[in-house]
């Protein structure tokens, strides 16, 4: 443990194999919703068996990005 993610205005300490999907439970997000973070790259995002602590740092925000009806963030 000791690694935290910042997620809905949450702090969420995350252990080592969670994953995206374990994450999006944990806080209360919507299963299908598609989580993102900002890396050097841009903004990424992540599958739901990801391994959260794997792909961002402690204390990085992470945002739920609701999904339309189209597959679209945001769309409707």
């Amino acid at each position: 443990m000791g690694q935290t993610v910042q997620l809905e205005g949450q702090e969420i300490p995350i252990e080592s194999d969670m994953t995206a999907a374990e994450l999006k439970n944990e806080a209360n997000v919507d299963d299908d919703a598609v989580l993102t973070y900002r890396d050097e790259d841009g903004i990424e995002s992540l599958n739901d068996d990801d391994v959260v602590a794997e792909h961002v740092d402690d204390g990085q925000e992470i945002q739920a990005q609701p999904l339309a009806d189209d597959g679209v963030f945001g769309g409707g």
